[in-house]
């Protein structure tokens, strides 16, 4: 992995940066103030449907834990909620640390890392809503 650092911000990233740091912000203040067992506004159509649940659900329950230090339950009703969560307070904080330094900082993976990382994701995706 190496880390590169320019020494500008363009417009367009600062904005797209600004756009993605307040949807993080306002997707972490819904989690820790909305319980989604007490109030749901979506329901899932999949599960209505067949009674099985999809990969996606629960994940709203998860955030809502993982936001409120609860780890195991975040886990428990889905391992990607969390896996989500912990992505997006990364991504808040480098986008944070981008816009108060007014420079760009990239992450360059290999690209082997990158293909096993999305490989094993997807087996363990695949994994856990075969076990579902």
């Amino acid at each position: 992995m190496r880390i590169e650092v320019k020494n500008y911000l363009p417009d367009r990233i600062k904005r797209n940066r600004l756009f993605f740091l307040s949807l993080f912000v306002s997707i972490s203040l819904y989690s820790i103030f909305i319980n989604p067992m007490e109030f749901s506004p979506v329901s899932c159509q999949y599960k209505s449907l067949t009674n099985h649940e999809c990969l996606s659900c629960g994940i709203s329950r998860s955030f809502h834990s993982a936001a409120n230090f609860n780890f195991q339950d975040a886990f428990t009703y889905n391992p990607f909620g969390l896996i989500l969560f912990v992505l997006m307070i990364f991504l808040s904080t480098k986008y944070s640390i981008e816009l108060l330094l007014k420079k760009e900082i990239r992450l360059n993976l290999s690209p082997v890392i990158v293909k096993a990382g999305l490989l094993a994701a997807c087996l363990v995706l695949l994994v856990y809503w075969i076990n579902k």
